[in-house]
């Protein structure tokens, strides 16, 4: 199955509101587009495209605003927390969603998803807004080692009230990039 069949799996998941079953395709297609993009496949090369192309997920997953960098106080068996307690986007991506849902077929009961669009950390429980699956879907999209996928023609992002094929933006960043800076403008 190719990485542009997994994204529009994770895309009819999401339009089915069902967030969760979203993150098992979205997972896959991005292990396999960092083992392309990086040549190599493994835990580094995913947490490598999940940290490289973070303030480009949060940037759409926010409509606009991006993060460089998110580290919360979550715990996980899999995770070592830095001096500070926290720990990275990359490793809740990884080992949390990752692993959780390709080894163990699910998640854990310490993650959940809102649709409020904020992050949050309360009684041990992290809850993450389901957005980031959008950026984390356009993230994969955008890569140019991708450039040769494709998707149904209705898929589709939507801008400022324009929908734009998201078929379009395989491997092009710059153009996906431009159209959200084009709906800054007056």
């Amino acid at each position: 199955m190719s990485i542009g069949k997994r994204i529009f799996e994770a895309i009819e998941k999401i339009q089915a509101n069902d967030p969760y079953a979203a993150l098992t395709p979205a997972s896959i297609a991005v292990d396999a587009t960092s083992a392309k993009f990086y040549s190599h496949q493994g835990r580094s090369s995913y947490k490598r495209f999940v940290r490289e192309n973070f303030s480009f997920i949060s940037r759409i997953s926010f409509g606009g605003s991006s993060i460089g960098e998110l580290r919360v106080p979550f715990s996980h068996p899999q995770i070592v927390l830095d001096s500070d307690g926290l720990c990275s986007s990359e490793e809740v991506f990884y080992h949390v969603i990752r692993c959780g849902l390709l080894h163990d077929a699910c998640l854990p009961s310490a993650l959940t998803f809102n649709s409020s669009g904020l992050f949050s950390v309360e009684n041990g429980i992290l809850s993450l807004p389901t957005s980031l699956i959008y950026g984390l879907i356009l993230a994969v999209v955008v890569c140019p080692s991708n450039v040769s996928e494709s998707l149904p023609s209705e898929c589709a992002i939507n801008v400022n009230g324009n929908a734009h094929r998201m078929s379009t933006f395989w491997g092009k960043k710059s153009d996906l990039l431009a159209v959200l800076e084009a709906k800054k403008m007056p």
